[in-house]
């Protein structure tokens, strides 16, 4: 069964940057946009531009792929191939353009993401301990962490970020469509290109 992909790209007329640290959801529905957006008049580009992509032709340039799946089908090393080809620069697999990456872990132990992370590694021809920026957050929801996920962005200048997963998203029932929303806002907001992975029901291979 192969993995399905669906992409959101950022709008591209974007609200205005929000200050690392700021990120506070009020407790009934958490939204990362700014209450008050500033409105400018703004002409169109001079000439016709394809778009651009990270990953080609997975992750757009400036936007969000959400990867899905059923539990057990590789999507953590898919995207941890990914992420480890856009950091290093590697197209030996996928056809990218090189930039700093940042993976979030929101489901396994360090010590099991170091295992895998020197699995890719290897399998790119590259050293088992090259480095890569990680956020292991085990037990902690995106909602806990976005902040300092921001300033870590903002500071290293990071350009790609993987989520695993949506299911520790901290942000209400997936089944309803207000939080979902919320999580893909969330991400944008970061302002740059993003991953995310999120599981289907093993019962169910209908999606």
């Amino acid at each position: 069964q192969p993995l399905l992909v669906a992409t959101h790209a950022l709008p591209s007329l974007r609200l205005p940057a929000r200050r690392a640290g700021v990120f506070q959801p009020p407790p009934s529905l958490p939204s990362p946009l700014s209450a008050n957006p500033s409105f400018r008049s703004a002409g169109g580009s001079v000439e016709r531009r394809a778009g651009k992509t990270l990953v080609n032709p997975y992750c757009v340039e400036g936007g969000g792929t959400i990867l899905f799946a059923p539990p057990g089908r590789g999507k953590s090393y898919l995207t941890m191939l990914m992420a480890v080809s856009v950091d290093s620069g590697q197209a030996q697999v996928f056809e990218v353009n090189q930039k700093k990456a940042l993976y979030i872990n929101l489901e396994r132990s360090t010590e099991s993401m170091r295992d895998r992370l020197g699995n890719v590694n290897e399998a790119l021809g590259l050293p088992r301990e090259r480095r890569m920026a990680f956020s292991n957050a085990r037990g902690k929801s995106l909602a806990d962490v976005i902040a300092a996920i921001e300033r870590f962005i903002e500071d290293k200048g990071i350009g790609f970020v993987v989520l695993d997963s949506i299911s520790r998203a901290g942000f209400g029932d997936l089944n309803e469509n207000r939080p979902v929303n919320a999580i893909v806002d969330a991400l944008n907001g970061l302002g740059t290109t993003w991953l995310a992975i999120a599981h289907t029901p093993r019962s169910d291979e209908s999606h």
